[in-house]
C-alpha cells in the first residue's frame, strides 16, 4: 500500500531531484516518476473529458 502512495503528484514532486535516476529505496518501480506523471495526466484528461461531456448536456441559457 505504501508503494502506491508514492504515485501521488505530491510525492512525485517531492522527489524531483531524483527524477530519471533509480531513486534508490524510494522507488516502487523503475521510471516511477514517468509512470506517475503519465497516470496523473491521464486521470486529469479523463476528468476533464467527463466534465466537458456533462457540461455539454446542461442547458445553461434558461
Amino acid at each position: 500500500m505504501d508503494g502506491l502512495l508514492t504515485f501521488q503528484p505530491v510525492s512525485i514532486w517531492l522527489y524531483v531531484n531524483g527524477w530519471f535516476t533509480e531513486l534508490g529505496l524510494n522507488a516502487f518501480v523503475p521510471w516511477q516518476e514517468t509512470i506517475g506523471t503519465g497516470l496523473g495526466l491521464t486521470a486529469c484528461g479523463l476528468g476533464t473529458a467527463l466534465a466537458l461531456r456533462r457540461f455539454g448536456r446542461k442547458d445553461v441559457m434558461t
